[in-house]
């Protein structure tokens, strides 16, 4: 039986009305309740496509129209890896933002980077910049999060006391028996014996063929029966160097788009999707799938087709 655990309903055109927040109940179902004021109607739900932006970028003048140019994809929804909504850059203000809790500096709340997280996400809770929280990015990834499962449920609790949606830590490959998988399952095992709350599950997928990707996001929703957000994905090779060219070319990564994409919008436990070809693909073999010319700025044939897709509203939540 599905269980409705975030309908965001609630349209509510009068002001001085509440915004919702996010709670769960011990027997797995999920309610909203009305607790904070807020003077604005809240917003029911944005599009499934979304973009990944670096604030790297950001003070970066050469690199600057990364960011700037991401409004051009005409996305609904936008991540950085971090906390930091874009104040005073006001580039894609109207999209969606989805603050990230990176790894264990930005989850301990005993050191300033920590502290600083905190009251950064909890402004943007107060000010309705933000409706979800992500969870590590590839804890399992030695230059990534680095985290063993036991580490990141340690800290679990306090990602839930944001007390809004929250999406599960996001490995590196999560194909069944690979490191990726194998972190995902001992976590969501701990989740489980916990009684904690993991609210839709986050996914990095690179794949060569379109064919591997939907089966294994499929496989996903099969063995967790959490709504899905891919947050990293794009068409990649490999074995390609500065030597060896990608074996990829637009076209391969266009037809790859024409494949998936309206595949990723059919599937009603697909919420939301971020090309991993936002800012710059530096890896060679992602240079196929870059939005942008690495020379102008200008967005590429793939980018122009990312751009012109056409996506649905995410929909309601619902899991297994």
């Amino acid at each position: 039986m599905k269980k409705l655990f975030s309908s965001f309903l609630l349209s509510l055109a009068v002001t001085g009305f509440a915004q919702e927040a996010y709670t769960s109940l011990p027997d797995g179902d999920y309610i909203i309740k009305v607790e904070r004021l807020t003077d604005q109607p809240i917003r029911k739900e944005v599009i499934k496509k979304g973009a990944a932006v670096s604030r790297n970028t950001w003070t970066d003048p050469a690199k600057k129209m990364w960011y700037e140019r991401n409004r051009s994809i005409n996305v609904g929804w936008y991540y950085t890896w971090g906390p930091e909504w874009d104040e005073g850059n006001d580039f894609l203000s109207l999209e969606e933002f989805a603050p990230m809790i990176w790894g264990t500096s930005k989850a301990d709340t005993t050191t300033s980077i920590g502290i600083a997280a905190k009251k950064t996400i909890e402004w943007e809770i107060a000010n309705k910049k933000v409706n979800y929280l992500l969870g590590f990015n590839e804890p399992n990834g030695a230059s990534q999060a680095d985290m063993t499962p036991q580490e990141a449920i340690d800290y679990w609790p306090y990602l839930m006391s944001f007390n809004i949606p929250l999406g599960s830590p996001a490995p590196a490959g999560i194909m069944k028996g690979n490191s990726g998988a194998i972190w995902m399952d001992e976590f969501m095992s701990l989740v489980k014996e916990k009684n904690y709350r993991v609210d839709f599950l986050c996914m990095h997928m690179y794949p060569s063929k379109a064919e591997n990707f939907k089966a294994l996001v499929d496989s996903v929703w099969n063995r967790y029966g959490l709504p899905i957000w891919i947050t990293e994905f794009c068409l990649n090779d490999p074995a390609a160097t500065e030597t060896v060219p990608n074996k990829f070319t637009q076209d391969d990564v266009i037809a790859f788009m024409a494949d998936v994409l309206p595949w990723l919008d059919s599937k009603p436990y697909v919420k939301r999707y971020s090309w991993f070809g936002a800012p710059p693909a530096n890896k060679y073999g992602l240079t196929s799938s870059q939005l942008f010319d690495p020379q102008t700025g200008e967005l590429t044939r793939v980018g122009q087709y990312y751009a012109n897709h056409k996506s649905v509203l995410e929909g309601q939540y619902y899991r297994k």
